[in-house]
C-alpha cells in the first residue's frame, strides 16, 4: 500500500483536510497534490520550503523549541484528535520553514486511521501513565490485547514502569520536557529483557506503527 502513490494521494488529500483550518494552518502545512499528473508508480505534488528537522541542531535553540513543540503536538493531536496517523517517523518528512514557523509535511503512505474502541482505551493508559496510576494501566492494557490477565508479577510491574517512563512528558511541568536531558530510551532498554522473555501475547496490531511514530517522535 507504501508503494501505491494513488492510495497515497487519497491519504494526503485527508490529512491536509485536517490540518487546513485555522486551528492548524500556520504551524503546519501540507503540499498540494497534482492528479492529473500523477500515477500509481509517480506523485507529483507543490514544492515547500524547509530543513528537515534532524538538520535543525545547528540553529538556535528557540527554533529547535518550537519544531520539537509541533512534533509531538500533532502526534498527540493525529492520535486523539483526527484518529489518522502519518506513522513514518523519518526526519525528512517534516520539514521545519524557517520563513513560516511552520512544520511542511510530507509521505503520507504510512498514515493509518484508527478506530474509536482502539483509541479510546489506549488514552486511558496514557492517561494512567501520567497520573502514575498503575491499576488503569493494567486494567486498559487487558482490554488493548498488551496483557492477557495472566501474566506474572516481574511482567506486570515492568509492563506498568515502561508506560509511566513513556508518559513522562505529558506530567511535566513547566513550558518544555527536555529530551536530551532524558534517560527515558535507556530505562525503557532496561525493561526489554524482561518484557521480552516473559510476554504471553503479541502487542495488538495496531500499535507497531503508532509506536513507531511515537518513539521517532521522541528522538526527534
Amino acid at each position: 500500500e507504501e508503494c501505491d502513490y494513488l492510495v497515497e494521494l487519497e491519504k494526503q488529500r485527508a490529512y491536509k483536510n485536517f490540518l487546513n483550518t485555522p486551528r492548524y494552518s500556520s504551524d503546519y502545512y501540507v503540499p498540494e497534490i497534482y492528479k492529473d499528473v500523477s500515477t500509481q508508480h509517480i506523485l507529483t505534488q507543490e514544492f515547500i520550503e524547509g530543513f528537515p528537522v534532524d538538520e535543525l541542531y545547528t540553529h538556535p535553540q528557540e527554533v529547535r523549541d518550537r519544531a520539537g513543540m509541533l512534533l509531538l503536538k500533532l502526534c498527540i493531536h493525529e492520535l486523539f484528535l483526527f484518529k489518522f496517523m502519518q506513522t513514518d517517523p523519518n526526519p525528512a518528512n517534516f520539514y521545519y520553514d524557517m520563513k513560516q514557523k511552520r512544520i511542511n509535511l510530507i509521505d503520507m503512505g504510512a498514515a493509518h486511521f484508527f478506530n474509536d474502541n482502539f483509541i479510546n482505551k489506549y488514552f486511558q493508559v496514557v492517561y494512567g501513565a501520567a497520573i502514575n496510576d498503575k491499576d488503569r494501566i493494567i486494567e486498559y492494557s487487558k482490554q488493548l490485547g498488551f496483557l492477557t490477565g495472566e501474566e506474572n508479577k516481574a511482567m506486570l510491574e515492568s509492563h506498568s514502569k515502561s508506560a509511566m517512563f513513556i508518559g513522562e512528558p505529558f506530567k511535566h511541568q513547566g513550558p518544555y520536557f527536555d529530551f536530551g536531558d532524558s534517560d527515558i530510551s535507556k530505562r525503557l532498554l532496561k525493561e526489554l529483557p524482561v518484557m521480552m522473555k516473559n510476554r504471553l501475547s503479541p502487542p495488538p496490531q495496531e500499535v507497531y506503527s503508532l509506536h513507531r511514530k511515537l518513539s521517532g517522535a521522541y528522538f526527534m
